[in-house]
């Protein structure tokens, strides 16, 4: 992770029926008259009324739930929460970079941010609220190394990145992101740095399939500091921290700790947006400085969470991605 991270009506068939009878107009007292060697008309049988046909039975549509972790076949995973950081760079010398400036944001997707993989020609596609962020081919794709996990791609100062991880979590339904533009090095003159931490897959539909249970997470971060020559550091979620989803106050809550160069703890709680699987809450820091976190539950029964983080705690500027499994 650490070098990842660097949607049938039934009808009805109604009879109608109806009957015939007749009435005596003759006068009263008005003689019968017999014809010797008639042979009186017989009385036609009814009809018998057809029998309705049954109207057929819906058939229900079927719910299931698709991986987005199988790279070896083509993918479109719906992008859901996404997380970022803007900065300014100032070069105090030439072989001295700072940021003077960052801030950290939850930003809107919308209902159009997808990412797409071809299996075929391993090109990779990031889509954000309907405008295509970035394109990479398949020769941009990085070779796989066995620390790697996860795809990633290279363009210049372009970097994505992107899988269900880390790989020992056993994550089918979860999948991350990051885009990043001059991280971690940019050169001189490109002063202006962001990174998008994203998130996405196959949501739990329903919250009737919500319960109460333990999850083992982790969380994964990208660091900026000002008014520093540490310019950024990352954690991989090597952690692994124990989450509690409550279903009677649908609320989500734990402490996640996660080690790079420093070490970062944090306390969260975030409560189910009613009749959805989404949530929303703070995150605070060690220090007291509090963020946002916006997240969801994927899979059946919601097996897993996701969610991001934005955090500005002084002069370190924090975004990231937190996950779970039962």
């Amino acid at each position: 992770m650490r070098k990842l991270l660097s949607g049938v009506a039934a009808c009805s068939l109604v009879l109608l029926t109806s009957a015939c009878g007749g009435d005596d107009e003759s006068g009263a007292g008005a003689p019968i008259t017999t014809v010797p060697g008639a042979t009186p008309t017989p009385t036609p049988a009814p009809t018998p009324a057809p029998t309705p046909t049954p109207a057929p039975t819906p058939t229900p549509t079927p719910t299931s739930y698709v991986s987005p972790c199988d790279f070896a076949r083509d993918q479109a995973v719906n992008l859901l929460f996404g997380a970022e950081i803007q900065a300014k760079g100032a070069f105090a010398s030439p072989s001295t970079y700072r940021y003077s400036s960052a801030s950290t944001a939850i930003v809107d997707l919308g209902t159009n941010s997808i990412l797409r993989s071809d299996a075929a020609t391993r090109n990779a596609t990031l889509v954000r609220n309907g405008t295509t962020l970035a394109a990479f081919t398949g020769a941009q794709r990085n070779a796989s190394q066995p620390s790697n996990q996860g795809v990633t791609y290279t363009s210049g100062a372009t970097n994505l990145g992107f899988g269900c991880l880390p790989a020992r979590l056993g994550l089918a339904y979860t999948l991350t992101s990051q885009y990043a533009v001059n991280l971690p090095d940019p050169a001189p003159g490109a002063t202006d740095t962001s990174s998008l931490f994203l998130l996405g897959g196959a949501p739990t539909l329903s919250s009737s399939e919500l319960s109460a249970g333990n999850y083992s997470a982790v969380v994964a971060l990208g660091v900026l500091f000002t008014g520093t020559d540490s310019r950024q550091d990352a954690t991989g979620g090597e952690t692994t921290s124990t989450v509690t989803f409550d279903r009677s106050t649908g609320m989500l809550s734990g402490t996640l700790n996660a080690a790079g160069d420093r070490a970062y703890t944090f306390n969260f709680t975030a409560t189910l947006i009613p009749g959805t699987t989404r949530f929303q809450g703070t995150v605070t820091a060690a220090s007291g400085a509090a963020g946002r976190i916006s997240g969801g539950f994927f899979g059946p029964g919601g097996s897993e969470y996701g969610f991001v983080l934005a955090l500005d705690d002084g002069a370190a500027h924090i975004t990231g991605v937190s996950f779970g499994k039962r």
